[in-house]
């Protein structure tokens, strides 16, 4: 669909360029022809067959806009290498690159895709590479993205958390679903390179253990704003019940029963304590309990252990059984979607959730910031009182330079090279400020040295500057490239969200295992097992919380795990660790 797609476009510019032949005045034709051009192409792309559903995800009223978006950039450029007022950087014609990428949610306040940002349409017309996204609805991505795997019929670029892909990233190289790129990488692009040889990065977190290199990933280069996920509670609420944010378990217990007794709270007509979109939003207090949902760490030894069939893990179970049967949890938390959960926070209904530092508490204080009475506050990671009350830190982007998740190319790609070099492009100096703001003068410049971003961005009065650069550049979004500091510093204009990022940093991070990688034949093992007995484990977990099944029957459920391999997949765990230490 996508070279007929280009080929409309083309012959649609061939069609209205001999028009402008004819036409007196002496005007160049591909400048006059512009504007037709992209009008017939966009027509033309209307009535082309939809994309197979597995990998054309956005939802159905947002394909016209991001048709019309890519057929923008597509015409731009092919009309400046027409008129050889450009020098495309690493292709000679407009080739266009599908890409499988969720939508972030910060960006859906001035967008319906990522094909319409300024920093993306730009760096089409100077790079001659136009990246086409197809972004799965929200909540979908796995589900979409199992769908393409079952296909075959794979996009060009595939975004996803390939360290956590089930059986490792090896697995999905000898699946046949990404391509080793380190030949690529080595030949094709030197910033990437230059990069994993920064002291700051271990090369080794993105390889495997047989020397692969299977993604472009996100990087923060420095240690201060790699703590970006916490605990967020109201801070009006707590000073109007004279109580400080919860540090142990027991504080929050305390802290959500007196929100429940004394509200609700700035009119709303009801209260909800703790406020998510999803049950796991309570697997964040597994930390307090010194372990981890699935494989971590023991504190004690170091060994690798399984947490959800620990004792901690029952007592955890326990609390957040507890806690829902007394109504301080959100009732609908398992149905409840991002929208239904925004709505419970700016509706004053919400007083805490775990989440996001820009996206979640900067965002909300964006939204609420004519309300001078909303206030939101860090409360960290709980303390663990019987681990002699350290802050257990389960947080993955916390622990390094590099993140799980980035960019795999596909190997039914027919430009891989050209794959390379673009994102290679975001990793250079000119890329960077690109992709994380946009064009230089739109959003932001270059003062002594530094990017400073405009009034329009800092102070709009309907949004936060987290989603007001979203129109722009990638810059409090996970995505290939080296995320500013100092532009991120800047979105964090809002009281108290820096100091709540400083909090979540007082925390200890030796439980996490780093990125280590499975072989293909321990990943198809391990695949094989997790698959089995994650989906028993979420299935209980579930069951004892909101059904409120009786735990007496833990230790058969302990059991249970035990007889689906649990055994032989912490023993890969423990072999893949060994020969990552050795790397």
């Amino acid at each position: 669909m996508l070279k007929r797609f280009i080929g409309i476009i083309f012959l649609a510019l061939l069609m209205v360029a001999l028009v402008a032949c004819n036409t007196p005045g002496g005007t160049p034709a591909a400048t006059t022809a512009a504007p037709a051009a992209t009008t017939a192409a966009t027509k033309a792309a209307a009535t082309t067959t939809a994309a197979p559903a597995a990998t054309t995800a956005a939802p159905a009223a947002t394909t016209a806009v991001t048709q019309a978006a890519a057929t923008q950039a597509v015409t731009t450029a092919a009309t400046q290498a027409a008129n050889n007022e450009m020098r495309y950087m690493f292709t000679d014609e407009p080739i266009t690159l599908t890409v499988f990428c969720d939508f972030d949610a910060k960006a859906s306040a001035t967008l319906t895709s990522y094909n319409e940002m300024e920093c993306f349409i730009a760096i089409a017309e100077k790079t001659g590479v136009i990246l086409d996204f197809q972004h799965p609805p929200a909540g979908q991505g796995n589900e979409l993205f199992n769908l393409m795997v079952a296909s075959g019929d794979y996009t060009d670029l595939i975004w996803r958390n390939w360290v956590g892909f089930p059986g490792g990233p090896d697995k999905a190289i000898g699946d046949g679903i990404i391509i080793d790129v380190r030949p690529l990488v080595e030949e094709y692009a030197p910033n990437y390179l230059a990069l994993l040889n920064d002291p700051r990065v271990e090369m080794r977190d993105v390889l495997t253990d047989s020397g692969k290199m299977f993604y472009f990933t996100f990087f923060r280069l420095e240690d201060w704003y790699r703590h970006t996920e916490g605990f967020y509670v109201r801070g009006d609420w707590l000073d109007m019940l004279n109580i400080s944010p919860p540090e142990s378990m027991d504080d929050w217990y305390n802290m959500l029963t007196a929100m429940k007794e004394y509200g609700p709270f700035n009119g709303a007509t009801e209260v909800v304590p703790f406020a998510g979109a999803g049950i796991w939003n309570l697997h964040r207090f597994i930390a307090a309990y010194g372990i981890q949902r699935q494989f971590y760490l023991d504190r004690n030894d170091g060994s690798v252990k399984f947490g959800s069939m620990q004792p901690e893990y029952k007592e955890h179970v326990l609390e957040m059984q507890k806690w829902y049967r007394e109504g301080l949890i959100d009732p609908e938390i398992i149905t409840l979607d991002g929208a239904g959960f925004n709505a419970r926070i700016t509706g004053h209904v919400g007083g805490s959730f775990g989440g996001w530092l820009a996206g979640g508490m900067g965002t909300f204080m964006g939204l609420m910031q004519k309300d001078p009475d909303f206030q939101l506050a860090g409360a960290g990671w709980p303390k663990d009182d019987i681990g002699g009350g350290v802050r257990w830190n389960p947080s993955g982007i916390a622990h390094r330079a590099v993140e799980g998740a980035g960019f795999g190319i596909s190997p039914t790609n027919k430009n891989p090279k050209e794959s390379v070099q673009v994102l290679d492009y975001f990793y250079s100096e000119e890329g960077h400020y690109l992709i994380n703001f946009g064009t230089e003068g739109k959003a932001y410049d270059m003062i002594n040295g530094k990017p400073v971003l405009q009034d329009h961005i800092m102070n709009d009065p309907d949004m936060s500057p987290v989603q007001a650069i979203s129109r722009y550049g990638q810059l409090t979004i996970w995505f290939s490239y080296i995320q500013d500091p100092d532009g991120f510093a800047q979105s964090l204009k809002y009281p108290g969200v820096r100091e709540a990022g400083e909090l979540n940093a007082q925390s200890d991070k030796s439980l996490t295992l780093p990125p280590i990688t499975p072989t293909y034949e321990e990943g198809q093992r391990q695949a094989a097992i997790v698959n089995e007995f994650m989906a028993f484990v979420d299935e209980s977990y579930a069951e004892w919380i909101i059904n409120g099944v009786s735990l007496d029957n833990y230790d058969a459920y302990v059991q249970e795990i035990e007889r689906m391999g649990i055994a032989e997949a912490i023993a890969i765990q423990e072999a893949a660790l060994a020969r990552y230490r050795a790397r």
